[in-house]
C-alpha cells in the first residue's frame, strides 16, 4: 500500500506464491517457471521466494519493460520516489546499507559476510550486461539452494550482488540516507526524528528530509528495545 501512495502512476507486478484462485486483483501476477517449482519442496519459504527474484525481473523485461524497480516485501515508503527520473545513464541503481566507516567490529563483519548492497531495493534496466548478471545470479542461487550461511559466504540473494559492480559497467550507488533507513544503520542516519504529517500519520525524518525508503528486515516489534544483528 505504501508504494501506491508514493508512486500511484507506476505499474506494479507481484510474484505471488499462494493459491492461484486467490490471486490479488489490480496487479500483474508473474507466474513461477518450472525450473523454480522443481526446487520448492527442498527450500524454506524465504529461500524459495528469494531464489525467484532474478527470474521475476527478467520476466518483466521480456514483457517489454525497460526498467524494473525491485522492491522487497519488507520495504515501507513515506515520500515520493524520484529514482526513475534520476541517473538515466545508470544500468543499475543500488543502495548501500552503510555509507560511512563502521565503528563496531561486529557490524563490520556482518556487513562483510552478508553484503553491502540492499537486495530489497534495486532499480534494474534492460541491458545485455544486466540480463547476463541476472542469468548468472539465478544459476548460482539454484545450484546453492539460495543458502543462508554467512560464515560460509552465502546470504540468500544479497551476497551475489557484491559482484554487480564488477560485472556491469554503469552501476550507480545511491548513497542518500533517506533511501535506505534500517534499524541496523540508524546510527549513521543522524539526526533522526519522527513527525506527524498533515494527515496525522507519523513520518520518519533524517535531518529535515522525509525518509523515502524504510527497510523493516529483521525487525521484531516485540524486541525493539534490544535489536540484535546476530
Amino acid at each position: 500500500d505504501s508504494l501506491w501512495r508514493v508512486a500511484p502512476k507506476q505499474e506494479v507486478a507481484l510474484m505471488y506464491l499462494g493459491d492461484p484462485k486467490s490471486e490479488p486483483r489490480g496487479v500483474n501476477v508473474v507466474n513461477i517457471p518450472p525450473i523454480w517449482t522443481e526446487k520448492r519442496a527442498h527450500l524454506s519459504d524465504i529461500e524459495y521466494i528469494l531464489m525467484c527474484r532474478p527470474g521475476l525481473v527478467k520476466d518483466l523485461f521480456k514483457r517489454g519493460y525497460d526498467e524494473v524497480l525491485f522492491v522487497g516485501c519488507d520495504i515501507l515508503f513515506f515520500d515520493r520516489l524520484d529514482i526513475f527520473d534520476r541517473h538515466p545513464l545508470a544500468d543499475v541503481v543500488v543502495t548501500p546499507h552503510f555509507t560511512k566507516p563502521l565503528e563496531e567490529e561486529r557490524k563490520e563483519r556482518w556487513a562483510y559476510l552478508t553484503g553491502q548492497i540492499n537486495s530489497d531495493f534495486v532499480l534494474w534496466r534492460n541491458f545485455p550486461e544486466v540480463v547476463a548478471f541476472l542469468d548468472w545470479q539465478e544459476k548460482r542461487m539454484i545450484e546453492t539452494n539460495c543458502l543462508n550461511s554467512p560464515k560460509d559466504g552465502a546470504f540468500f540473494d544479497q551476497v551475489w550482488l557484491n559482484y554487480l559492480p564488477s560485472f556491469v559497467n554503469n552501476v550507480h550507488w545511491l548513497r542518500e540516507s533517506v533511501y535506505n533507513l534500517a534499524w541496523f544503520n540508524i546510527d549513521q542516519r543522524a539526526p533522526f526524528n519522527v513527525k506527524k504529517d498533515e494527515y496525522g500519520k507519523y513520518i520518519p525524518f533524517i535531518d529535515q528530509t522525509p525518509v523515502k525508503v524504510l527497510q523493516m528486515s529483521g525487525y521484531d516489534e516485540n524486541k525493539s528495545a534490544n535489536l540484535d544483528i546476530a
